[in-house]
């Protein structure tokens, strides 16, 4: 480094330093593509991301829907190719009309997921068009379980910042006040880290946090609320010795 005034320049700082930027979660992957088929599997190819955010790439994640709604995912750890395959069945009549709905992939480094590639459909070697109308009810039916489950997520989050604000003024009241405040206010927090509970469990049993794109904010703010919620309740919300021990 040098410093400048109205008489010129210095001479540059003694010492050399190195800096290196933190690593970042990837950028998605590129050129995501269906590269073979047969009648009873699927191939796919893609290209890795532009930027990888400073940290080799560790695995990578396919994920699609298949004809009954359920959500497919394959990993690969590496390997840029990957081939989604079922066992042929005689009593279904869809053994060879299989396909894999809204497709796409996306990686992670070690910081974290990248966002999903472009989205395809892909089908089996002499399949029919999907059914438009049976497919795009079951994403929809899908799309609207994992927007109510956001929903709930939002609601835990904004009851437990309630929770928490109104514990954190129990903890500062004089020791009259405190005993029956906290009380009250402790019995809201153990029920605002119930309802995050269930609204956590709820997101993941919709899948929300393996559709291949970022995990969602209010997945990760929920969690992270329900973890502060425990700390301060570990350190009695900063209240003093005198009154309630909570």
């Amino acid at each position: 480094v040098r410093s400048v005034n109205a008489n010129g320049t210095s001479l540059p700082s003694d010492g050399d330093i190195s800096a290196v930027t933190l690593a970042a979660v990837p950028s998605r992957p590129q050129n995501f593509r269906q590269s073979d088929s047969t009648p009873t599997s699927i191939m796919f190819e893609w290209d890795p991301p532009g930027e990888d955010g400073g940290s080799t790439i560790i695995e990578y994640d396919v994920t699609g829907f298949a004809p009954d709604g359920k959500l497919i995912s394959l990993r690969t750890f590496g390997e840029r190719v990957c081939t989604y395959t079922w066992e042929p069945d005689s009593n279904n009549e869809d053994v060879l009309n299989i396909y894999l709905l809204n497709a796409g992939v996306r990686c992670r480094n070690k910081v974290g997921w990248s966002q999903k590639s472009t989205e395809m459909n892909a089908r089996s070697r002499d399949a029919d068009p999907p059914p438009p109308d049976r497919m795009n009810k079951r994403i929809r039916e899908q799309n609207l379980k994992q927007q109510r489950a956001l929903e709930r997520l939002r609601a835990a989050i904004q009851g437990a910042e309630i929770a928490e604000a109104d514990a954190e003024r129990a903890a500062r009241q004089p020791a009259r006040l405190k005993k029956l405040m906290m009380e009250e206010a402790e019995n809201s927090v153990m029920l605002a880290e119930h309802e995050l509970e269930a609204a956590i469990a709820e997101s993941e049993e919709t899948g929300i946090k393996e559709m291949g794109v970022a995990q969602p904010r209010e997945d990760i703010q929920a969690r992270m609320t329900k973890e502060r919620l425990r700390q301060k309740r570990g350190r009695r919300w900063g209240a003093s010795k005198r009154g309630l021990q909570v």
